[in-house]
């Protein structure tokens, strides 16, 4: 099987600025992804609520 990075030097780099980068911008992307994932969950519920109460009727 070929190797398609044959410069140890770039791999290394590479690891060395993902290693290196600030933690706040992945925070803030978990951030957002928590309160839609939040937001879905509340709606689902309330649409299941709402579907019980008129099957009961």
């Amino acid at each position: 099987m070929p190797e398609t990075d044959n410069d140890p030097s770039a791999s290394t780099a590479s690891f060395r600025a993902f290693a290196q980068r600030p933690d706040e911008d992945v925070r803030g992307r978990h951030a957002s992804s928590n309160r839609t994932m939040i937001m879905v969950g509340a709606v689902v519920c309330a649409l299941i609520v709402i579907g019980v109460l008129f099957a009961a009727l």
